[in-house]
């Protein structure tokens, strides 16, 4: 009997042991698996040399992981991109990357930094805007010509979704922009100017009364203001009715010159892709 006892114990004791290995051995063998490539998000830095304005523009672009199965996503352009945020310790790329998460928005983003760190007044005030026009000019075309085209042979994107965004200075520049889009050749149908300095009114008037787009165009502007009235461009550009025209404005009372760059970039991207 005690000799029978011995052998099952023996036995079941065998058994284990082997079920045992085996469930090592497997789980060993899980653990030693490669980790499935999920996609991440890029962060990429790199500087563009202009012929327009013979100097080189440090830039940040930044990839949503979702490009990877989707190469119809929208360019969002941000002026100023390189500059410290006063709102948090990050740059503002990060800042307007933190926004675009927040509200859901899928899409590449390029920071466009200064040159030199300096020259803004320069190359984003045209005339009537204490600028030199040859200074506008020559930023606008290194923007539309070989910035942008830099960017589309670098990635597939939908190219009738670009949207571009400054504030103050770069404010200014994103809705004089605007105004000097070629009809036949969109580059821009999303603009975010926020608290832009003011030109001379004159100067808008005369612009605007000369556009002219077809009806199917469908450009979006979203205007902000806290120290500078832009609202009489806005009045003046809701009177003329464009049929191909769509306009946000909103002023800011609670905030400041530097504050407002948040929720008005926030609600203007919201406008511009209607989320």
């Amino acid at each position: 009997m005690n000799s029978l006892y011995l052998s099952f114990r023996l036995v079941l004791v065998a058994v284990l042991g082997l079920s045992s290995i085996a469930i090592n051995y497997s789980c060993e063998k899980a653990d030693g698996m490669e980790p499935v490539n999920e996609a991440k998000d890029q962060r990429v830095e790199e500087k563009l040399f202009s012929q327009y304005t013979l100097d080189s523009f440090p830039m940040k672009i930044f990839v949503p992981r979702e490009y990877e199965n989707d190469k119809n996503l929208p360019v969002v352009y941000l002026l100023d991109g390189l500059l410290p945020s006063p709102l948090d310790n990050v740059v503002f790329f990060d800042e307007v990357v933190g926004s675009m998460q927040k509200i859901g928005l899928k899409a590449i983003l390029v920071a466009v930094g200064d040159k030199k760190g300096v020259a803004r007044e320069e190359d984003f005030l045209g005339q009537g805007c204490r600028g030199t026009v040859i200074g506008f000019d020559n930023f606008f075309n290194f923007l539309t010509k070989e910035l942008v085209p830099h960017i589309d042979g670098k990635y597939e994107s939908d190219r009738t979704k670009r949207t571009l965004i400054g504030h103050s200075h770069g404010g200014n520049f994103a809705y004089n922009a605007f105004f000097n889009e070629d009809p036949n050749n969109i580059i821009f149908r999303g603009y975010i100017a926020v608290d832009p300095t003011e030109c001379d009114n004159n100067v808008l008037v005369e612009r605007i009364n000369s556009m002219d787009f077809p009806n199917d165009a469908r450009m979006k502007i979203h205007l902000s203001e806290v120290d500078y009235d832009v609202e009489k461009v806005y009045n003046f550009l809701k009177d003329k009715d464009f049929p191909w025209l769509f306009m946000d404005f909103e002023r800011y009372p609670d905030e400041n010159h530097v504050s407002v760059t948040r929720p008005s970039i926030r609600k203007g991207l919201q406008f511009v892709y209607g989320i």
